[in-house]
Parts: C-alpha cells; structure tokens; sequence
C-alpha cells in the first residue's frame, strides 16, 4: 500500500476486509486486520461487521464471537447490518440453537435493534438448517414484524424440508405450527392463504397415514 504511496485509512482497510470476507479466507483477514494495527488504526462497525461476515463464512464461530467481544470492550455499538451479518454467521457455522437465541436477545432487547426482513429470513434459516424446521416456524409466529418475502421463504423450506418429518411423530407439531402461523397473518392474499391451507391439509394427511401404517393415533 505504501508503495503505492496510498495513505493508510481506515476506509482503505474496510475495502479490504469487505472483499476477503467474501470468500471467508480466515489467514487474509487476519493479515489486513494486524496490519491495520501497525499503523494505529482503530477499526470501526464497517471492520467489525466484514470480520465477523469473513470468519463466519470461514466457519469459525470462535472468531466470530472473540470479534463480538472485542467491539463491545470498544464500546462500538452495533447495528442493523452488522446483526444480519451476525446471524448469517451464525448459520454457516451452524451454532447452536441456545447460542444464536441468546445473541438474538442481546441485539434485539439489550441493543434495541430493530428487525428486517435479511435478519428473520437468516434466523429461519438457522433452525432450519439444524432440522428444526418446527421451531424455524415457531420463530415466525412469534415475530410481529412479517412480509410476504418472508413468508415466500418460508414456502420454499416448507417443501422442502417437509419429507423429513414424513416418518416421525412431529407432524402433528408442524401442522399446528402452520395453522398457527397462517391464522396470525393478514398480508397474504386469498391464493396464498389457500396454497398455506393445503400445504397443512398434506402435512396432516401425511401424519395420519403414519399413525395408520404404525397403528397408533394422532
């Protein structure tokens, strides 16, 4: 960079972060992140958010959480951009589903960050990447701030995450769960309530035609 005769900056060192966190190379980051540190830079919430984007992609959930700490000893205070980076990290390092409520918590309550639409889809994603597609669409019912994207996701993991839950007890779980969800909703357009009505209609058929081949009751 010096070669260059560019002046170190902050903004300079951001670009960089931005573009390696990308492509989650852990060593990368940490190069542009010691050298930035030699020339007395203080990173900012742009440094921040990229290192935790990068070292999530890099599946390195310890990195993502030492970065956390370290911004809030700095007393940088996060926001919206960065929780949805956080929580995408927290997907592709598939954390644990105690870890990513109680960082849920801390941002939403604690920090009062408000919700968006990147921020509801990433967390579904989360628990449903865990094979809790149960609590992915508890999670949805119990938010208040829902679109139709949203809702549009939560379709496409409907059908295909349905067949895991063929041959197991959950489906009278998961059907109560749609109903639930669909009954809370006032956005969908009567196509939708009734594309959301059958997929429940199939997941309770399915669900009886276990407990039948089982002999058991629902």
């Amino acid at each position: 960079m010096l070669e260059l005769g560019l002046t170190p900056t902050t903004a300079i060192y951001n670009s960089l972060l931005h573009c390696f966190a990308h492509t989650g190379h852990v060593s990368a980051l940490f190069d542009i992140l010691t050298e930035l540190r030699s020339h007395n830079i203080q990173p900012n919430i742009s440094t921040y958010t990229s290192l935790i984007e990068g070292f999530g992609k890099g599946k390195r959930l310890d990195l993502v959480n030492d970065t956390w700490k370290n911004m809030k000893e700095r007393g940088i205070k996060p926001d919206t951009i960065l929780f949805s980076a956080f929580i995408n990290s927290y997907v592709n390092c598939c954390a644990p589903a105690k870890e990513l409520k109680e960082i849920w918590r801390e941002l939403t309550v604690d920090y009062q960050l408000p919700i968006n639409d990147k921020i509801i889809v990433a967390r579904f994603r989360a628990h449903a990447s865990h094979n809790n597609f149960i609590e992915a669409v508890n999670f949805l019912v119990e938010t208040d701030t829902l679109s139709k994207p949203v809702y549009h996701v939560f379709m496409q993991y409907f059908e295909t995450e349905m067949s895991q839950y063929i041959k197991t007890d959950m489906y009278t779980q998961l059907v109560a769960s749609i109903r639930n969800f669909q009954s809370t909703q006032k956005f969908l357009s009567e196509e939708e309530r009734n594309e959301f009505r059958m997929c429940a209609m199939l997941a309770r058929d399915l669900a009886l035609k276990e407990a039948a081949a089982n002999g058991t009751d629902n």
